[in-house]
Order: C-alpha cells, then structure tokens, then sequence
C-alpha cells in the first residue's frame, strides 16, 4: 500500500467523522477571499474538496465549480450536501457544480480547462517525489491568467501522520516548487501550522 493509498483508506474507514469536521470548517469562508479577488473567469477546480462544503460555497457566488476527490464516501456526502444547501436557491445554481472521482496525480482534464483551482488542504498528501509533476500538472489545467489557491501543512499536529501521509513545506521551498513547475507565485503566507499560497498561470 503506498502513502496516497493508506491515506484514502484512513479517509474511507473514517469518513462520516471527517466529513462532520470538515464541513464544520470551510476554508472559502475564512481564507477564500483573496484568491476570489484574483479569480477571473467563473469555472474552478475543487482539488480534493473532501465532503464539498467549499464545493457548494463556491456554486453559490454563482460559479461553475467541479468537486475532485479520491475518497468515495467524502463524495458521495459532498454531493449529498450541495443539495442541502442549494435547496432554497436558484435551479441554476444547483446546475453549477459536479463532482469528479480521481487522484490528482493523474487528473482526467483537458489543459486550460479552469479558471481557478482551489486546493485546500489536499496537496501535502502527494508524496513529496510526485508533488513536482502534479503541480506543473495543475498549472496547465488553467486557462492563461488563471490562478491557483493551494494550502498544505508546514508540520504535524498530534498524531496524524501514523494513519494519514503528509508533506510538510516551509515557505521558501514551496514557493520555488510552484515557480519550477510554470506558475507566477503572487503570494505565499503562514498561519500557524498552515501555509497557503496563490499562482497565477
């Protein structure tokens, strides 16, 4: 079992307990307001978008948003959320989002084919010797100008790394592995044990 494969088997096994947490917390809401200011064009890429509460926020400020994910049941719930919450908009909000199965690191999408790609809190489970590869991967997914909002983990916290895997990145490095893999790194910023950062293509 390689690292991605026994972090999708943690993420299944537990999924409902996940799903609780993270749609307890979205990071559109809190972080997302920088990244929508740089954003130019209306169709965006949920990378990793776990049970989907980004993935519905992102539907209702009238964008067309595609929810990734490797985890099964984080989509099936993802799908089973946006419903909840479109339910008292517009049928054309609820026609803006879908909901993709894959592994980043292999992503079945045409180049150019987003504007935006949020990617919170997903990247630091690509290991570190692929990461390179998917992130030119992401940079090509972007139309000309589009830009990419990606937040990963600088270090551990408790236990997780015994059933989960992470890549842990300090500014400095992850800023170079954006600009080596296409992208015009606008900005790059701490809190805490987190870090974020938006490209532009």
């Amino acid at each position: 079992m390689d690292e991605v494969e026994r972090t999708l088997a943690t993420y299944e096994g537990n999924a409902e307990a996940y799903a609780e947490k993270y749609l307890s917390e979205s990071g559109l809401e809190a972080y997302g307001g920088p990244f929508l200011d740089y954003l130019d064009g209306g169709r965006v890429l949920d990378l990793g978008c776990g049970p989907g509460v980004d993935t519905a926020g992102f539907a209702r400020r009238g964008l067309d948003v595609v929810g990734f994910d490797v985890t099964p049941s984080f989509l099936r719930r993802a799908r089973e959320h946006f419903v909840e919450v479109t339910a008292d908009v517009a049928a054309d909000c609820q026609a803006r989002a879908s909901f993709v199965r894959g592994d980043m690191r292999s992503l079945p999408f045409e180049g150019d084919s987003f504007d935006g790609i949020w990617a919170s809190g997903s990247f630091h489970h690509v290991p570190r010797e692929q990461a390179p590869n998917t992130a030119a991967a992401l940079q090509r997914l972007l139309r000309d100008g589009g830009c990419a909002y990606i937040s990963v983990k600088r270090e551990p916290t408790g236990s997780e790394v015994a059933d989960r895997h992470f890549e842990f990145y300090e500014p400095g490095e992850f800023r170079s592995l954006l600009i080596e893999a296409g992208f015009d790194v606008l900005t790059v910023g701490t809190i805490g044990q987190w870090m974020d950062a938006i490209a532009r293509a």
